[in-house]
C-alpha cells in the first residue's frame, strides 16, 4: 500500500501535466497506483516502481494518452 505521501506525489505529477479530462485524470491515477504498488510488492523501491511505471504506461508523456483518448472518442 502506498504512503499519503507517495500518493500525493502521483496525483501531483499528473495534475501538473496538460490532462484536461478529470476521469483520464482519475483513470490514469489508480493505474500508476496499481503498477507501483505491483511493483513495490516485488521487492522495489517506491522510485524505482514509479520510474517503471512511467515507462511502461506513458512512455511517450501523459499528453499523448490524452490525445488518443480524444481520437478514439471522437472516431
Amino acid at each position: 500500500m502506498l504512503k499519503d505521501e507517495q500518493l500525493e506525489q502521483i496525483r501531483q505529477d499528473i495534475e501538473r501535466s496538460n490532462l484536461s479530462i478529470p476521469m483520464v485524470k482519475d483513470d490514469l491515477l489508480d493505474h500508476f497506483c496499481c503498477t507501483v504498488e505491483s511493483k513495490m510488492g516485488e521487492g522495489h523501491t517506491f522510485e524505482s516502481a514509479y520510474h517503471s511505471a512511467w515507462k511502461k504506461i506513458c512512455p511517450n508523456g501523459l499528453d499523448e494518452i490524452q490525445e488518443e483518448t480524444l481520437y478514439l472518442l471522437n472516431a
